[in-house]
């Protein structure tokens, strides 16, 4: 069984003027020490606007800090929120996260059902499936491609070199978050890795999770203990990838599981 951490950066009430800085300082301090104990990867949310909540809304950051004081366990996002980014910009951040980090990044997409989190930064909650959909497949095109073109109905790229390229080759392994019975049957015919809650059981996430065709991996709830379903990660030629160095994301073959709890449970915060 692996086992991983799974951070929002929750900040309860009454703040001081540190208390941010001071959750921050406590999570760099505290994967490391999980690394020792053999943990075998940390993810990181992404989430706007959610004080108390999640003061988490640069993760890619804190993963480079987190590289730069670990070895071998895995860096996961878990999601970028693609409405409110370019896929430009999250393919050469986290290209530039995976060479930093010497090739241990896992990148989660996700839509989110917030309006709240989308409007200021002009998105509509309708049009988040479509976002999500075209993130997911020009995403592994700017890795792999030299040059790189799109023209969707909510990205347009110029022919371009795009760069950085990570460092893992075809390129990170690629998860969604599925939130929704759709959701989880694009990710598995992407060939994606799916990142579930664990509503209804074991058994709703498998029916839900395992589209005909799909093969499934059990593995660990994202942060709260619960199980959940993660198919093998997308390599960009339509094939579950097996990228050296797999730990929480999976180069896994089936039935390994693992969980994922958050820091406070296992290093006795």
């Amino acid at each position: 069984m692996r086992l991983s951490l799974f951070y929002q950066i929750q900040v309860p009430k009454p703040w001081t003027a540190e208390s941010e800085a001071q959750r921050i300082y406590e999570a760099l301090e505290q994967i490391p020490f999980a690394e020792q104990q053999g943990f075998s990867g940390v993810w990181f949310s992404e989430h706007h606007f959610r004080p108390v909540w999640s003061h988490n809304s640069a993760p890619d950051l804190t993963l480079a800090a987190v590289s730069q004081r670990t070895e071998r366990i895995r860096l996961g996002i878990g999601v970028v929120l693609a409405p409110i980014h370019h896929p430009l910009h999250v393919a050469q951040r986290m290209a530039t996260l995976d060479i930093l980090s010497h090739g241990r990044v896992d990148v989660g997409l996700g839509r989110t059902g917030y309006p709240y989190q989308l409007t200021p930064y002009g998105s509509d909650l309708r049009d988040t499936r479509g976002m999500w959909h075209e993130f997911a497949d020009v995403l592994p095109r700017i890795w792999t491609q030299e040059e790189i073109t799109y023209d969707g109905e909510y990205f347009k790229i110029p022919r371009r070199e795009v760069l950085p390229k990570p460092l893992q080759k075809p390129h990170p392994p690629l998860w969604s978050a599925c939130g929704s019975d759709e959701t989880a049957m694009q990710t598995g015919n992407l060939a994606m890795g799916g990142l579930f809650g664990s509503e209804g059981g074991p058994d709703r996430v498998t029916q839900r999770g395992v589209p005909p065709g799909a093969r499934s991996v059990d593995r660990g709830r994202g942060g709260f203990g619960g199980e959940t379903i993660l198919k093998e990660p997308f390599d960009g030629r339509g094939h579950a990838a097996e990228v050296g160095g797999r730990t929480d994301d999976e180069r896994v073959s089936s039935g390994d599981t693992f969980h994922q709890h958050s820091a406070a449970q296992h290093i006795g915060r």
